[in-house]
C-alpha cells in the first residue's frame, strides 16, 4: 500500500473550540510537541474519531502522525486578529486517506489529547481524526506532498552536499 506524507499542517489552535465549548490548553500543545515520539506511542489517524474493531470494518485507520511542532500564529476571530499557539503535524497517510482527500472529504483534523498520558501528568497526542467538522479554530485543510520518496530525499541531499563549502555546513530545503 502506497503511503504519502502530508505537508506540515495546522491541526489545532489553543483556546475555546468552535463547536463544543471545550478549551484547548496552550500548555498541552507545547508539551505534546516537545514529547511526541512515535516510537513511544503513535497517534493513529481515524475517521471522525471512530476506531474499527476489525481490519475490514467501515472506519479504517488512515495513517499515523509522524511529528509535531508548535508556533504562535495570528488567527482572525470575530474580525479581530489574535496571537494563538498552534499545533502542527506531519501525517503519513495511506491510500484510503489519500482517496478521501482527493474526493474533498475528511480534509480537516480533530485532535485527541490525553492530559495525563500513561500517568505522567503531561499531555500527549493519542489520536487524530480526519473530519469534515473540526472543533478547533484555525485548522488547515490536509494536503499530501507530491514528493516524499526516499530516493528523492537522497538525491536532494547529495545535490546540496555537493554545494557545501565545508562538510559541517547545512542547508534547509523545502519541497512540495
Amino acid at each position: 500500500m502506497s503511503k504519502k506524507l502530508t505537508k506540515i499542517v495546522r491541526i489545532a489552535v489553543a483556546g475555546q473550540t468552535a463547536t463544543d465549548g471545550r478549551t484547548i490548553e496552550p500548555k498541552w500543545l507545547t508539551v505534546m510537541a516537545a514529547n511526541y515520539n512515535p516510537e513511544t506511542f503513535t497517534a493513529r489517524v481515524d475517521v471522525e474519531h471512530y476506531r474499527n474493531a476489525s481490519a475490514s470494518g467501515p472506519f479504517p485507520a488512515l495513517g499515523d502522525v509522524k511529528g509535531l511542532k508548535v508556533q504562535t500564529d495570528e488567527i482572525e476571530i470575530a474580525g479581530k486578529t489574535e496571537k494563538r499557539l498552534a499545533l502542527y503535524a506531519q501525517i503519513e497517510g495511506n491510500e484510503t486517506f489519500q482517496a478521501y482527500i482527493a474526493a474533498d472529504q475528511k480534509k480537516f483534523s480533530s485532535i485527541e489529547v490525553d492530559d495525563n498520558f500513561s500517568g505522567t501528568g503531561t499531555a500527549y497526542l493519542v489520536g487524530l481524526a480526519a473530519s469534515d467538522n473540526p472543533a478547533s479554530l484555525g485548522t488547515e485543510a490536509i494536503t499530501f506532498s507530491t514528493r516524499t520518496d526516499d530516493a528523492y530525499a537522497k538525491q536532494l541531499k547529495a545535490e546540496l552536499d555537493a554545494r557545501k563549502q565545508r562538510p559541517s555546513n547545512c542547508f534547509s530545503s523545502a519541497y512540495a
